[in-house]
Parts: structure tokens; sequence; C-alpha cells
């Protein structure tokens, strides 16, 4: 891959790969502790998890936007947050992810204003 430098400092240099093979969280975050397999756990883990919140709502628009709103809130950044947040263990980051859930769907903070 082709590499490129970013200069943060006149003393620290970093140099990041480009390869467009990576895991597109993996090239955000180069200078982290990545465990890209638990990454990709906890992304297949997601649909599980937003459909568990989802079957305590009736069918209706309300769920769908909801749906929606929880689907839009669980992006690559987000997950990896909270992969990070539970030292890459899956097992917790989902727990977490779920009670995280669970407070958006019965709070909903997307609709204040």
């Amino acid at each position: 891959g082709t590499n490129f430098r970013l200069t943060f400092s006149k003393r620290k240099v970093i140099t990041r790969n480009k390869d467009p093979h990576l895991c597109p969280i993996r090239r955000l975050h180069m200078d982290l502790p990545f465990n890209e397999g638990g990454y990709l756990q906890l992304r297949a883990m997601a649909p599980d998890l937003v459909g568990e919140v989802m079957a305590r709502y009736p069918p209706g628009q309300e769920a769908d936007d909801l749906r929606l709103s929880l689907q839009a809130y669980l992006d690559d950044a987000m997950l990896v947050r909270f992969l990070r947040a539970r030292d890459w263990d899956v097992q917790k980051a989902a727990s977490m992810l779920s009670n995280t859930l669970l407070w958006r769907a019965s709070d909903r903070p997307d609709l204040i204003t």
C-alpha cells in the first residue's frame, strides 16, 4: 500500500498505511491497539442487538423510525468506541451496547431539539 506521513510535532512523525483492504475503522485508528476480529464480531452482533430492543415495541411507523435511528447510531466508529471502552472484550462491549440501545429506545435522545 501507499504510505503517507502525518506530522503532529517537529519531534514526532507517525506513518500510517493507506491499504484499502484494511477495515475502515482500522485505517482511522492505526495508532491504537486494535482487535479487528472483535470489531467484526460486534458488527455481526449489531443487528441482533437492535432486534432484541425492537421486540419490545409494537410494529408501526414509530417502531420503524426507532429501528432506523438505532441502526444509524451503530456506525463503525461507535462500535469501536464501545470496544475500546471495554478493552476489546466483545461480550462486555455487546452488553454495554445493548443497555445503551435500550436507553436510547426508551428516552429517545435523538428526538431532542
